[in-house]
């Protein structure tokens, strides 16, 4: 094999494990994303707004200044700390309302030596790490974390019932 064949080859191999784990901390944040979907029990998967568009109650996408941007899980890059994105969840889409009442969360998705790793950077108590591929603890947290900034949205210090979740 030639020299200049030899450095493709060392090239090769890291971008084929990139793309390999690429896809896997995709398939991760489309198990969190459907995971949520089934554990707040939305009755639909979208509303009309007032330009008459469908718009999803549960969204991935990312943060941009400060913004959420939709987006698809496919157009999600990998950086050297893992996969950053996001997850919007509208909470009332009253037709006359705008913008809408929503609440976004951010969050790193990493796998090394086999394990995924998940940190949502959304709690006002600092970052949650979850470990593994059961994503339920991920979306009681979520959960915990809603009904806590809809307390304060209330100016209630006081915590909202929960429901049985299990």
């Amino acid at each position: 094999m030639s020299r200049f064949g030899a450095l493709r080859e060392k090239y090769t191999l890291p971008s084929n494990v990139e793309q390999g784990r690429a896809e896997a901390l995709r398939s991760a944040v489309q198990g969190i994303y459907e995971n949520l979907v089934l554990f707040l029990e939305i009755p639909t998967w979208s509303f009309t707004d007032l330009d008459g568009q469908q718009m999803p109650y549960i969204s991935v996408g990312r943060l941009e200044g400060g913004e959420f941007r939709l987006g698809t899980v496919e157009d999600l890059v990998v950086g050297l700390n893992g996969m950053n994105f996001s997850i919007n969840v509208v909470i009332d889409e009253a037709v006359d309302q705008f913008p809408k009442a929503h609440i976004h969360f951010s969050f790193t998705v990493n796998e090394q030596n086999g394990e995924l790793t998940v940190i949502s950077h959304s709690a006002a108590s600092g970052p949650a790490v979850f470990t593994g591929d059961d994503f339920t603890p991920i979306s009681q947290h979520l959960y915990e974390v809603m009904r806590g900034e809809l307390a304060v949205f209330q100016g209630s210090s006081v915590s909202i019932e929960a429901t049985d979740c299990a």
